[in-house]
């Protein structure tokens, strides 16, 4: 009888000590999986850039050409300006220059000038709340890239919000610099998002 009684008693103890063990992993292990995860937002444009593969452009090293007014009469107000920058040579897509100024408050204007042939080939008068970027070496015309928003990664929208960063409301684009052998330019627009977008973080998960 007493026999009996010690086994029921030592597989009660061996039994409730592997119990109390799965408890205490499972509890350290649920504590573990609680802790909260920040998870960055995604951009549609950054996969989009990853496929993209841009014709190539050979840089023009010559003479710039004078600017010729006459292919676009209204830019002549920006006499001075025009003829100054596109003096300096190419700085965009191999034998054009990007030339910009103000128009007021978060607001500018830009041109595109054919160092070889002098033409203006692009004008837009008003671009509000816009910073492009370009470089000689390429096609890709970039506004709002996102390096001017590196400031804001990591946060997420409430804390944006109470930044009041107004810059949340802007658009990144993304556009190709298209050329015909007659001539004839173009942008074509690659991509468009959020400048948020691939910076912010979501609200943090639980995992």
């Amino acid at each position: 009888m007493k026999k009996g009684f010690f086994v029921i008693a030592f597989l009660f103890i061996f039994q409730s000590f592997f119990l109390y063990r799965e408890f205490s992993i499972n509890h350290k292990l649920n504590k573990t999986l609680e802790q909260n995860y920040p998870v960055q937002s995604q951009s549609v444009c950054d996969s989009v850039l990853n496929i993209y593969k841009p014709e190539s452009v050979t840089v023009y090293d010559g003479k710039p050409a004078k600017v010729d007014f006459d292919s676009m009469p209204e830019l002549r107000n920006f006499y001075t300006l025009i003829t100054e920058e596109a003096s300096k040579g190419p700085n965009f897509a191999g034998h054009f220059t990007f030339i910009q100024w103000g128009c007021g408050t978060s607001c500018l204007s830009y041109a595109i000038v054919d160092a070889i042939s002098g033409k203006i080939v692009l004008f837009k008068p008003v671009l509000e709340n816009s910073i492009p970027s370009y470089n000689v070496n390429s096609r890709l015309l970039t506004f709002n890239e996102k390096d001017e928003f590196r400031h804001l990664e990591g946060k997420n929208f409430k804390e944006i919000i109470n930044l009041m960063d107004i810059e949340s409301g802007k658009l990144r684009e993304y556009y190709e610099f298209l050329e015909e052998e007659s001539g004839k330019t173009w942008l074509y627009r690659l991509c468009s998002e959020n400048v948020l977008d691939g910076i912010y973080s979501l609200d943090e998960i639980n995992l």
